[in-house]
């Protein structure tokens, strides 16, 4: 590492320590400034590693590069009664060594107020703020390496749900609505920019004491702001038939299945129709290890412009395990595949494994070392690529969980 990128690291470095301390001093001044709270409380964590990714463009030249990672994430909660309201911070800062027009952050806050009001009524209100980027190969397009930077992207998230009934009734309805803003900021995304509407509705039936049976349906309607002639803009519904279960202690989860359609308001289009599938399962095979499965199957919005949505299915296995009280893995493996209609039809699917071992060198920190492997084929060969990235790096924890 030479020495303009050493200073350019220690600079990047100190400006990460500034920010975490006055967003600390900040949400310190906002709790103190409550009254009456019956409890509160304040965790931090840090994650500071190294690491070296063989394929930073996702793309078939494996264009290879080193990079110093340092991501905070904060979190506040306070009591007031049964009220809780919480507030939180997490952030991503990544410096190549090489490619350091690449070098990005990326800033979450998010804020939430839960509220008890009676014995049958409660109400959640949420709010989340991203300013990042979008790292390449994620999406259903093709990153070309000759790029200064990254798509640069902000979305703001609102969200509000009232429940009537509890999760113990025989009977629970509750309504979610949700407010998406997405938009782009470089490379020529504006195309990208969108404004989503989504109301849910789901009503749960108790038929024992551990198992409720639901039923649920969403309408959501997509309102692309920069898209003339292939505009994407769409209406979408689902409807839903399902079930949620905690059989024992060791066993819980949720399973989702129904019927899926999204209508586009330009008739060039490709509407979409077929199943939805949603499930995700938790099982604690002893003390010390823990299995969970996820499964979905739903609408994506495409990166490109001649793409409108397309059909995603996901599913995941995730596995943690304690060696020792100090020693743990946290594994996984994710098979996704992207069913892509247009004038030619285009199948993508992925496999990923991400592995981490960790070790508790003591109460406060913690040594890690993550190993990830990405692969994409498809049967139009220029969207494939294969990927594989090694961090080894330190946590540090203080006060509560976040």
């Amino acid at each position: 590492m030479n020495r303009n990128a050493t200073s350019q690291i220690c600079h990047t470095t100190t400006r990460i320590i500034l920010g975490i301390s006055l967003s600390t001093v900040t949400a310190t001044m906002l709790l103190s400034t409550t009254a009456f709270a019956q409890e509160q409380g304040f965790g931090a964590t840090t994650d500071i590693a190294l690491g070296s990714d063989s394929n930073i463009y996702r793309t078939q030249d494996d264009i290879s590069d080193q990079f110093l990672l340092i991501a905070p994430k904060l979190g506040f909660q306070e009591l007031h009664g049964k009220h809780v309201f919480t507030l939180g911070y997490d952030g991503t800062y990544i410096k190549y060594n090489d490619a350091s027009n690449l070098d990005y952050e990326n800033h979450e806050i998010g804020a939430k107020a839960v509220f008890d009001h009676s014995i049958r009524l409660t109400s959640e209100f949420a709010v989340k703020i991203t300013d990042g980027v979008e790292l390449p190969g994620i999406n259903n397009s093709i990153t070309t390496d000759n790029i200064s930077e990254f798509n640069q992207i902000k979305r703001q998230q609102y969200e509000a749900k009232v429940a009537y009934g509890r999760n113990a009734s025989i009977g629970q309805v509750v309504l979610r609505y949700q407010r998406i803003n997405n938009e782009f900021d470089n490379n020529n995304q504006a195309f990208r920019d969108y404004e989503a509407d989504r109301i849910t509705a789901t009503f749960f039936y108790r038929i024992a004491p551990k198992t409720r049976l639901l039923f649920e349906v969403a309408d959501r309607s997509i309102d692309y702001t920069n898209q003339f002639t292939f505009n994407s803009s769409s209406k979408y519904r689902n409807y839903l038939l399902g079930a949620e279960w905690t059989a024992t202690g060791k066993t819980r989860g949720v399973v989702k299945i129904g019927q899926q359609s999204q209508d586009f308001d330009n008739p060039l289009r490709d509407d979409i129709s077929g199943l939805a599938l949603f499930a995700d399962v938790f099982w604690k095979a002893n003390t010390y290890t823990e299995v969970r499965l996820g499964l979905s199957q739903q609408t994506a919005e495409s990166a490109e412009s001649s793409i409108g949505s397309f059909v995603q299915t996901d599913a995941k296995l995730s596995i943690k395990h304690e060696f020792t009280p100090k020693v743990s893995f946290d594994g996984g493996y994710i098979y996704g595949e992207d069913d892509i209609v247009f004038s030619n039809n285009r199948t993508d699917t992925r496999n990923t494994f991400e592995f981490t071992l960790s070790h508790d060198s003591s109460r406060l920190f913690q040594t890690f070392v993550t190993l990830q492997s990405t692969k994409r084929s498809s049967n139009d060969t220029r969207y494939e690529y294969s990927a594989n990235s090694f961090m080894i790096g330190i946590k540090g924890t203080f006060g509560k969980k976040v």
